[in-house]
């Protein structure tokens, strides 16, 4: 496993575990993965998104070159 997918999986951990934390995620999320030590670059938007009951989310990833 990648240092990329186990960041997402200890922020998924994280957003179960503290709803604050989640909260904070879900409002700015740039600034969150920021303070967790995760870089995101400037210029790059972070959009965070919580599936419900009545909503599923699919994310498709970019094609890598």
């Amino acid at each position: 496993m990648n240092d990329q997918a186990k960041h997402y999986q200890q922020l998924i951990a994280k957003c179960w575990a503290d709803e604050a934390f989640k909260q904070r995620l879900l409002a700015d999320p740039a600034g969150t993965l920021k303070a967790e030590g995760i870089a995101v670059l400037e210029g790059v938007r972070v959009q965070v998104v919580e599936n419900t009951a009545h909503l599923f989310t699919v994310v498709i990833p970019s094609k890598s070159t």
